[in-house]
């Protein structure tokens, strides 16, 4: 299957899976068929990162407050800080998935964590952006493509760091 159809038919998948409250482990969609999923388009950008949005599935998105979502067995190969709890997983249709998560460690190593997995094979950093308490890099894979933002939320949850990844089928 090409690049193309195969990426459509794995957005199509999670988003049966976000849609049905999660997938199971063999990537089938489960359970409540009441939860909601986001369908806003992302502002992709090369400037300074921007803070990521609090997510709508935990009230406040601290490490201590969040439970895992369940994401389909096709984003695996994505990589997180060591600890990282993702919280939320959002489809945003033809632009791809956006996950959100959230780790005790420190913004530093957290970044350093990203910077280091997402520059060893199959991934390739192709830009990077920086403020004071965020670093976001543009990467991509074999064929996929995303952004990642590494985010020090610890002015309201204490040594946290919160980590938003978009995967995306243009690699």
């Amino acid at each position: 299957m090409s690049r193309a159809p195969r990426a459509v038919a794995v957005v199509a998948a999670l988003a049966a899976c976000l849609g049905a409250g999660g997938c199971t482990d063999d990537g089938e969609p489960a359970g409540d068929p009441s939860a909601t999923q986001t369908a806003a388009a992302p502002s992709p950008t090369t400037s300074a990162p921007t803070t990521p949005s609090t997510s709508p599935t935990a009230a406040s998105g601290c490490y201590d407050d969040v439970s895992p979502a369940r994401v389909s067995p096709a984003l695996n190969n994505l990589k997180f800080p060591n600890d990282t709890i993702v919280y939320a997983a959002d489809v945003r249709g033809d632009l791809g998935v956006l996950l959100t998560g959230v780790t005790e460690v420190s913004f530093r190593a957290s970044a350093f964590q990203m910077r280091q997995r997402y520059s060893d094979p199959p991934f390739e950093i192709v830009g990077f952006d920086q403020a004071e308490d965020a670093l976001a890099a543009n990467w991509v894979g074999p064929s996929i493509s995303g952004r990642w933002v590494v985010s020090d939320i610890s002015e309201r949850c204490p040594d946290n760091t919160e980590i938003q990844l978009l995967w995306t089928s243009q690699g």
